[in-house]
């Protein structure tokens, strides 16, 4: 985890995230990992370095939105970013429509 807190420090530009969240991230990504080898939802050589490739890089988002309070979805592959903005949404008090 502490791999996974320091890409995820850097998307967040240094903020930390409560133990819920990062609780819930690693859920999913274990989850994640399960299936994408069976579904393909993601291509299999990045499947190693998710943590930087996918949750940190969907985490980034807010950077440039850091207190959204509603957001919409209009489609992501393989549950990036919509499941992980979902899931710091989520622990704003906000969500998606």
């Amino acid at each position: 985890m502490n791999a996974t807190k320091t890409s995820l420090g850097r998307a967040l530009n240094g903020q930390a995230v409560s133990r819920e969240t990062a609780e819930r991230l690693e859920h999913f990504a274990a989850l994640f990992s399960k299936w994408a080898k069976t579904i393909n939802l993601v291509a299999p050589s990045t499947l190693d370095d998710m943590w930087n490739r996918h949750i940190a890089d969907s985490a980034q988002i807010f950077q440039m939105a850091p207190r959204p309070m509603i957001w919409a979805d209009l489609g992501s592959g393989g549950g990036f970013p919509g499941i992980i903005t979902g899931i710091f949404l989520a622990e704003l008090g906000s969500g998606w429509v």
